[in-house]
């Protein structure tokens, strides 16, 4: 299938997006130039690539001519009808792949789409084919980018330029050494805002190269374009691997003539309408689409049998490096091929249990595996174990049905009381899952819940069910936990300060903070400690609460909890360093203050690395 030739991963789409430099596809960027029906063409050779601390780089390279037309003319801007044609590709994402696929995404690529400039060159939005892909739209819109030049108002020797790319809007600088050669170099990002449904700034990419030169003619026209970058991505402060984003661009071989059939081009197809209008911006992916194309990928020239085989074969000879893209691909099996789940159950009742087998059944999520998960956690002929695994395989559902939701609640009074508990918390975490999509059977589970709290009997029964309240940490059972924490028996509030580690809101943050200073229970401390490790960003409640803890608590693992809680949050006060500087100064405790000086260093590194 073509769409499996471009990486679809967000995060993938996003690194090519961001590493566009400046730039626009149109080489007319001087307005007593531009006139309907003027075009250009270039040969291009164009190469991007993600590279990655963990794994070999993804690179597609495409050589291509690259046609810009002018098409309509208005007062401070200009549309242009860009296209590719006559496409060679190369690189990872094409290497092996069927010559039909090649074809298709050739054929894809070749469609024509339109970009509205201002007179200067810079690149204001985009307008798309409607059956253009995202996927393909973003690498489209990444090629115009590169390309683009900006130029001033008046001749000067330098100038700098504030522009925009699929990740957002930065800064550029140019400089002219040379009457019929300009440098280019991509300067910092001022805000990236232009990630489909991420948060402003919510990632940060950092300019590590940048160098662009544009050859011109005697009469000002791009006569070739040379250019490189490469930046760094952070998609995580706490985010171990390094994303690296890399560039390589050359267009030369200039043509020019007139193309008057495509003047209005771009009105044309609006009147039908065929197009779709769009910011600068990266084009949000399919979520659905991309899972298919995944699940097509790793499913390729494997059998059920062979895969199942392998899933189950107690001598397999996968290493570890592999095991996760066998887990992916048993995954995608369950989710593609329905009788693939009656097939497992049937091995799995043959052999024995095999929790990877019944996890990627949860995972899958389809009606089929839904169903051979309920069969075998409904099944008493099944050992324990089985049943067990097949309940706690529902943790694994990201977007659970309503059918899913409700197969283990009639299973939270089931007389074996290990099937009874795992079906408590695993109901919780369902809720807490399938609560935006499913709001009443969320809302079900909870009351359910709720009710077995108020008549449990004991309190190793109603610890319990604080973790199964937890899980969920919906509106109608976060009072009932937070009223928990008052009781008389320490475990009680143990489990209450552990079930509010995913509840929202500031109240709950006052509340744990509470429990971590004032508790006469450590254990409870301690507990309410490991909640803050779930909440981000942490509040200046929690993180003074902490820095006390850390300090001043007369339990060691109390302090030690403490202060790996800080040093994930090291912007959360202001007090940080300086208090965990005491701490490794004046701690009683000799492995406490080693941490403290672990963390300090931790903290230093990252502020080092994220300036």
């Amino acid at each position: 299938m073509i769409r499996t030739l471009i990486p679809r991963t967000p995060v993938l789409s996003f690194v090519l997006a961001a590493t566009i430099l400046v730039a626009a596809g149109n080489a007319q960027s001087q307005p007593a130039q531009t006139q309907p029906g003027d075009q250009s063409r270039w040969s291009l050779d164009f190469r991007a690539s993600m590279e990655r601390s963990s794994a070999h780089p993804i690179e597609i390279r495409i050589l291509a001519d690259w046609t810009s037309t002018v098409a309509a003319t208005r007062e401070g801007e200009y549309d242009a009808r860009l296209q590719l044609a006559h496409i060679q590709f190369a690189g990872d994402t094409v290497k092996g792949a069927p010559e039909s696929s090649i074809a298709d995404l050739r054929s894809r690529l070749s469609r024509p789409f339109w970009a509205t400039y201002r007179c200067d060159g810079g690149l204001l939005s985009m307008h798309f084919l409607r059956e253009e892909t995202p996927s393909d739209r973003n690498l489209l819109q990444m090629i115009a980018t590169e390309l683009q030049l900006v130029r001033p108002a008046s001749a000067r020797n330098s100038w700098t330029a504030q522009e925009r790319d699929g990740a957002g809007e930065y800064s550029a600088l140019y400089v002219t050494p040379a009457p019929n050669r300009i440098l280019k170099r991509k300067l910092k990002y001022l805000y990236m805002d232009g990630v489909a449904g991420a948060p402003a700034d919510a990632v940060r990419v950092s300019v590590e190269s940048s160098d662009i030169t544009f050859s011109l003619t005697p009469d000002g026209m791009v006569q070739s374009i040379d250019g490189t970058n490469r930046v760094r991505m952070d998609l995580a402060q706490n985010q171990p691997e390094k994303l690296a984003a890399v560039t390589e661009f050359h267009a030369s071989n200039l043509r020019t003539g007139k193309a008057p059939e495509l003047v209005g081009s771009l009105d044309l197809e609006r009147e039908f309408p065929n197009v779709v209008d769009s910011p600068v911006v990266t084009q949000r992916l399919d979520a659905g689409a991309m899972r298919v194309d995944a699940d097509e990928r790793l499913l390729k020239g494997y059998t059920t049998e062979a895969i199942l085989a392998t899933a189950f074969a107690k001598d397999s000879t996968t290493t570890p490096a592999d095991r996760p893209g066998r887990l992916d691909r048993l995954t995608a099996l369950f989710r593609r091929r329905p009788e693939a789940a009656p097939a497992a159950v049937k091995t799995l009742l043959q052999n024995g249990p095999q929790r990877s087998v019944t996890n990627a059944l949860g995972a899958a999520a389809s009606p089929s595996a839904v169903a051979a998960l309920d069969g075998m956690a409904h099944n008493p002929a099944l050992s324990e174990m089985q049943r067990v695994d097949a309940i706690v395989a529902f943790v694994q559902m990201q977007h659970p049905t309503a059918k899913a939701m409700r197969v283990p609640v009639d299973l939270m009074n089931d007389p074996n009381a290990t099937i009874r508990s795992a079906a408590r918390l695993m109901s919780g975490a369902l809720s807490r899952a399938g609560r935006a999509e499913n709001a009443a059977e969320a809302d079900e589970i909870d009351a359910t819940l709720v009710d077995l709290f108020r008549n449990a009997s004991n309190s190793s029964e109603k610890a319990e069910l604080l973790g199964a309240l937890g899980n969920s940490a919906g509106p109608s059972v976060v009072p009932v936990i937070q009223e928990s924490l008052h009781d008389s028996t320490a475990a009680i509030r143990s489990a209450a300060a552990r079930g509010l580690r995913l509840a929202p809101g500031p109240d709950v943050d006052r509340i744990l903070a509470t429990a971590i200073t004032s508790d006469p229970d450590s254990a409870v401390r301690a507990d309410a400690t490991f909640a803050t490790r779930f909440r981000h960003p942490i509040s200046a409640s929690l993180a003074g609460a902490l820095l006390s803890a850390a300090s001043t608590d007369h339990a060691r693992f109390v302090r030690s909890d403490a202060i790996a809680a800080v040093r994930e949050n090291p912007n959360a006060s202001p007090e940080i360093l300086q208090t965990l500087k005491q701490i490794a100064e004046n701690d009683p405790d000799a492995g406490v203050r080693r941490q403290a000086v672990d963390a300090l260093e931790s903290i230093s590194a990252t502020a080092s690395a994220h300036p």
